[in-house]
Parts: C-alpha cells; sequence; structure tokens
C-alpha cells in the first residue's frame, strides 16, 4: 500500500470515529436532536436555505427533512420566511433560540475536543498537527 492510500484511509477513519464521538459527546447538550443539530448547523452555515438545499446536503429525503424543520419551527428554533426574490421559494432562518443552541453546542464540543488534545497530546505532537492540518487545507481550501 502506497503512502497516499494508507493516509487517505487513515483521514477517512479518524474522521468518522472523531465525528461520532463528537456527537456521542454532545448529546447531553442542549435541546436540538442528532438531526435537528444537523439541519441547525446548515441553516447557521448559510441562512436562508430551503429544506430541499439542505435534504441533498445531508443525503436525506426532503420528506424527512421537512418533519425535523417543522418540529423546529413548532420548539422555537426555526423561522419561515418568502424568499424576497421569490415570493414561492420558502427559506429558513435560526431564531435567537436556534442560534444559542447551535453556539452552545459547538462552545462544548470545541471544549471537549480542546481539553482531549491538552490531556493525550504533548506540546510538540499539537504543533505537528497543526502542520499537518495546514498541508491538509489544501485538500479543501474551502476550509
Amino acid at each position: 500500500m502506497d503512502s497516499t492510500q494508507k493516509l487517505a484511509e487513515e483521514i477517512r477513519a479518524f474522521t468518522w470515529h472523531l465525528t461520532r464521538k463528537m456527537a456521542q459527546e454532545s448529546t447531553h447538550i442542549g435541546k436540538l436532536t442528532p438531526s435537528q443539530e444537523a439541519v441547525a448547523v446548515r441553516i447557521h452555515q448559510q441562512p436562508g436555505r430551503t429544506g430541499a438545499e439542505i435534504s441533498r446536503q445531508l443525503f436525506l429525503t426532503p420528506q424527512s427533512i421537512n418533519v425535523t424543520v417543522m418540529t423546529m419551527i413548532d420548539e422555537g428554533f426555526v423561522e419561515v420566511r418568502k424568499s424576497a426574490r421569490d415570493g414561492r421559494r420558502r427559506e429558513l432562518y435560526l431564531t435567537a433560540s436556534g442560534n444559542a443552541e447551535v453556539e452552545k453546542i459547538r462552545a462544548y464540543k470545541t471544549l471537549w475536543l480542546r481539553e482531549e488534545l491538552d490531556e493525550k497530546l504533548t506540546d510538540e505532537e499539537r504543533e505537528q498537527a497543526l502542520a499537518a492540518l495546514a498541508s491538509l487545507k489544501k485538500v479543501l481550501p474551502e476550509l
């Protein structure tokens, strides 16, 4: 196995496990379910997205996203507005409560990861990780 193949497999496995672990660590934080959190994060990243756009990004059916969004509307985390350019387009926005939930979950996940890095890596290893991430950002320049 060449080094590029090994690196690709290691990164894929690591990101999968890290994503799962962070989701597991934050299940008791806030009021959003994991599926609601996924939707809220997409809306937080780009307010005004439609349910159809979010369903494509999350690889879920529009029907399942609509159920999640309707629950979030009922719980006061999301509001729907008609587009100023196209009155048929229903755009999704987080309410103040929705934004607060996303920020609370993000802050907790960052704190958890920071504590893990502090506890399990030396200063030198953290510097090496930063250098490796700088190189990896060439693969995904939008980060």
